[in-house]
C-alpha cells in the first residue's frame, strides 16, 4: 500500500513538473515574441529576424500548436526577405505555407509574399506562378471562410500592382495585365473616402546592409 501511495505521490509530482515545465517554455517563447514585436515596430529588421528564430526554435521545442508556428514562420520570412536573406525567407515562407495547408490557415499570403519577393529579386515568371496560386488560394480560402474579411484591403491592392507588374515583365496577355490594373485602383478609389485603412506592406529589399 505504501509502495502504491509513493508511485502515485511520484507520479503526479512529475505531472506537476511536467505541466510547469510546458508552462515555463510557453511563457519563454511568449516574452520573446513580445520583444521581437516592439523591435518590429522600431523597424529594427535584423532584431525582429534574430529574435523570431529564437521564438521558432522555443516553440519547436514546447510543442507549440502549429497555428502559432505558422504564424512565426511567416514573420521570420518576412524579416528575412526584408534583410536580403532570401534563402532563408523562401524557405521560412515555405514552411509557413505547409503549416497551413495542414490547417486550413490562410494559404494565400505566404504565396502572395514569396511573390513580391520574386518581383524585388525580378523572378518574375517565379512570382506570377505564386501569385497565381495565391488568387486560387484565396478563393478556397473565402469559400471554407465565407464571414473572414481582407483587414489589409490597401495591401492587398499592392500584391495585385505587383502581379500585373510581374505578368506584364514575363511577357503576360495585356488584357490580364490590365485587368488587374484596374482591379487594384478600383480597390483604393473605394478605400479613398474611408477613416481607418492603413497599408501594411513588407518593405523587401530595403536593408540589405543596415544593421
Amino acid at each position: 500500500m505504501k509502495t502504491t501511495s509513493l508511485l502515485i505521490a511520484l507520479m503526479l509530482t512529475l505531472v506537476g513538473c511536467t505541466n510547469m515545465s510546458a508552462r515555463s517554455a510557453q511563457d519563454d517563447y511568449s516574452e520573446v515574441y513580445r520583444h521581437a514585436y516592439m523591435a518590429l515596430q522600431k523597424g529594427e529588421w535584423h532584431t525582429y529576424k534574430r529574435l523570431m528564430r529564437t521564438v521558432i526554435d522555443r516553440s519547436t521545442a514546447s510543442d507549440a500548436p502549429p497555428e502559432k508556428r505558422a504564424i512565426y514562420w511567416y514573420e521570420y520570412g518576412r524579416a528575412s526577405g526584408v534583410v536580403c536573406d532570401w534563402e532563408d525567407a523562401e524557405f521560412a515562407l515555405t514552411v509557413a505555407h505547409n503549416l497551413d495547408i495542414k490547417t486550413g490557415g490562410p494559404v494565400h499570403e505566404s504565396l502572395n509574399e514569396l511573390g513580391r519577393i520574386y518581383v524585388v529579386r525580378k523572378q518574375y515568371e517565379k512570382a506570377v506562378d505564386h501569385f497565381t496560386r495565391a488568387f486560387k488560394a484565396l478563393e478556397q480560402y473565402h469559400e471554407k471562410h465565407p464571414g473572414k474579411e481582407i483587414t489589409n484591403q490597401l495591401g492587398n491592392a499592392r500584391v495585385i500592382e505587383d502581379f500585373a507588374y510581374a505578368l506584364e515583365q514575363s511577357g503576360g496577355q495585356q488584357s490580364d495585365v490590365k485587368r488587374l490594373r484596374v482591379s487594384a485602383a478600383e480597390i483604393r478609389k473605394d478605400l479613398n473616402a474611408k477613416d481607418g485603412v492603413y497599408e501594411d506592406v513588407t518593405p523587401y529589399g530595403t536593408q540589405c546592409n543596415s544593421r
